[in-house]
């Protein structure tokens, strides 16, 4: 984000009291894997 955009966030934050989420660690993710399956309970087909 430009500094224009980090300081409207600053002061949407600050309306919460929440500023101090800025400066919250962040722990990097990543993915490990993605199931996916059938749903069957609006199957029509059975």
């Amino acid at each position: 984000m430009n500094e224009d955009e980090q300081a409207a966030v600053k002061r949407w934050l600050a309306t919460f009291n929440a500023e101090h989420v800025l400066s919250m660690p962040v722990p990097r993710v990543r993915r490990v894997a993605l199931n996916v399956a059938l749903d069957k309970t609006g199957d029509k087909t059975q």
